[in-house]
């Protein structure tokens, strides 16, 4: 029995695996980089919000 015949008729099926697997890795690597993105920009907004909340209450207390 000739081997390579089996592995010609393998060889798209394995080569469309391959990129699926690269396409969901990279899709994942997005989604990760995407969300540590929002965290950061969502701990920015946080704390300076916090820093005008803190100023205005440092003008309020000046002002009485």
């Amino acid at each position: 029995m000739d081997i390579w015949p089996v592995l010609g008729a393998l060889l798209p099926s394995a080569g469309v695996l391959a990129l699926f697997v690269v396409v969901v890795r990279k899709m994942i690597s997005a989604d990760r980089d995407e969300r540590a993105a929002q965290a950061r920009l969502e701990a920015a907004e946080r704390r300076a919000e916090r820093e005008r909340t803190t100023a205005a209450e440092e003008r309020g207390a000046e002002q009485q």
